[in-house]
């Protein structure tokens, strides 16, 4: 389990990245609950996986809160649930230099039409085309693309906030490897000063240039600026 950090999220993309030139992973990034921070945690891991040199796609798998592809500004491009229909796979390229698969027009009212072969097409489709994909999904316990992925991908990251209950966690590790998954990482976030002792700007430098990120970077909070 990691605290957020730049210093964290590279020590984790360290543990993930492949052993072997030539490989590629697919990792999916999913939560206990929404409102975990399981967005950021998609976004930064990409960012220190693009800065040590590797192609990195990022997908918006969260059908119903459909966020990375809100803030990107992608409502109207076509993504992911038009690659699970059969069309070609439409991948944007950020200005940050990551590659940015979006849920799909009008996602949240199709989500019904996901499926496990139209899941294992569109990884099918893009697997060649990346080092490493990292998938934003829906929170495991109650979503439904989540459920669908999990048997498909390398690794799935678990986020948390700070103060799960212990019950809680247990269940969604359970259903984890209920599902086919193998859980590879859990992430311990909104952790607060006084969760660890204390914490001075010389420990998390990066937080103080916030103000100077573009707007919509600002949103995804202090781990994605950190990392920028």
């Amino acid at each position: 389990a990691a605290a957020n950090g730049d210093a964290s999220t590279s020590r984790l993309r360290v543990r993930l990245q492949p052993s072997e030139t030539g490989q590629q992973r697919v990792y999916l990034v999913t939560s206990t609950a929404t409102g975990d921070g399981k967005s950021s945690i998609a976004i930064s891991l990409g960012l220190s996986f693009m800065a040590a040199g590797y192609r990195t796609l990022i997908v918006d798998a969260d059908i119903a809160s459909r966020h990375l592809t809100q803030e990107f500004g992608a409502d109207d491009q076509p993504g992911l649930m038009e690659a699970v229909d059969g069309a070609e796979t439409h991948v944007l390229t950020l200005p940050s230099g990551l590659h940015f698969l979006a849920a799909g027009r009008g996602a949240a009212q199709r989500a019904f039409r996901l499926s496990p072969p139209g899941m294992s097409r569109l990884l099918a489709g893009v697997r060649d085309r990346f080092d490493i994909i990292v998938i934003d999904g829906d929170p495991i316990v109650h979503g439904f693309a989540a459920s669908l992925l999990a048997p498909n991908v390398d690794g799935v990251l678990l986020a948390a906030s700070a103060g799960v209950e212990r019950s809680v966690m247990l269940r969604t590790v359970k259903q984890v490897g209920a599902l086919g998954g193998t859980l590879v990482a859990a992430i311990l976030n909104h952790v607060v000063e006084g969760h660890f002792g204390t914490a001075g700007d010389e420990t998390y430098p990066a937080f103080a240039r916030d103000a100077r990120l573009h707007p919509r970077l600002q949103r995804f909070g202090p781990l994605v600026a950190s990392m920028m």
